[in-house]
């Protein structure tokens, strides 16, 4: 007799990890009891840090899917698991840093999406975490001006990340010299030329405190010689209207 609702895997592996193949395959059912896993962070999504022969791995599970979206990733659009592993191939193939990518998976019941993992491996880069007493440091604002660079350099080759918050974008000083890597890649579009227009609502999302953010503003301006004050201006106004939506929104999903 069939099952009414027959489960199903999509599994997609990095050729440079096929020796991991049976690791992956098991990772739905051991994820919860990973051997001296550490866990990075737990909330909407769950990440844990492992390693597997010498070798370290972070696996990001998208465990608080909501209803209408596991029927949405089941039949009208990649999951986030699949588009973080597609998205991170394409980023590195453009010469974007990303922490490489290794294996996504997802597990459906019928049409319904259950459980969804995307895994790379692990980054030593930092988290930003800049503050308005460490602006007058010189090596901070190094830091931030090589930062308007690289957005810079992301939106000339049309890369658009959707969650652009600091967070998102790890850093290493590698001989006196910054670079970035970026994570949470599941939102991103990639386009052929970027406007002004859409550079400044990409940029509204930066979620630097105000100080950094009206100097990475003017150092961007100055890179792409846009006429500094207006584009800060515009960015100013775009932040605002973006943080008063999305306070907006978490008041609504308080509510609901």
């Amino acid at each position: 007799m069939l099952s009414v609702n027959p489960i199903k895997r999509d599994i997609i592996v990095n050729p440079a990890y096929l020796g991991m193949c049976e690791f992956i395959e098991q990772l739905p059912n051991n994820f919860d009891t990973l051997d001296d896993a550490v866990l990075l962070h737990e909330g909407r999504n769950v990440v844990k840090l492992f390693e597997v022969d010498g070798q370290q791995f972070v696996a990001k599970n998208f465990n608080r899917i909501s209803h209408i979206n596991r029927f949405v990733y089941g039949s009208l659009r990649s999951s986030k698991a699949m588009r973080s592993y597609y998205n991170a191939m394409r980023l590195r193939s453009m010469e974007v840093d990303t922490p490489e990518p290794v294996a996504a998976i997802d597990i459906y019941r019928g049409r319904r999406l259950t459980w969804s993992c995307y895994l790379s491996r692990y980054s030593d880069y930092s988290a930003l975490e800049i503050d308005d007493c460490l602006l007058q440091k010189a090596d901070v604002v190094r830091l931030l001006d090589a930062l308007a660079e690289f957005i810079v350099e992301l939106h000339d080759k049309g890369v658009e990340h959707n969650d652009l918050n600091i967070s998102n974008v790890l850093y290493k000083n590698i001989d006196g010299k910054y670079t970035f890597q970026l994570i949470d890649i599941n939102r991103m579009e990639f386009v052929r030329t970027m406007s002004k227009r859409r550079r400044e609502r990409n940029m509204c999302r930066l979620s630097l405190n105000y100080t950094a953010y009206m100097y990475v503003m003017e150092r961007y301006a100055r890179c792409i010689k846009s006429r500094g004050e207006s584009f800060e201006l515009r960015c100013a106004t775009s932040r605002m209207l973006f943080e008063y939506c999305q306070r907006f929104k978490a008041k609504m999903k308080d509510i609901f």
